[in-house]
């Protein structure tokens, strides 16, 4: 996984 994907998927698993 890169950094870009738990980049992304940290904020919305926060919101979701």
């Amino acid at each position: 996984m890169t950094w870009v994907a738990w980049v992304f998927s940290w904020p919305i698993n926060l919101e979701t």
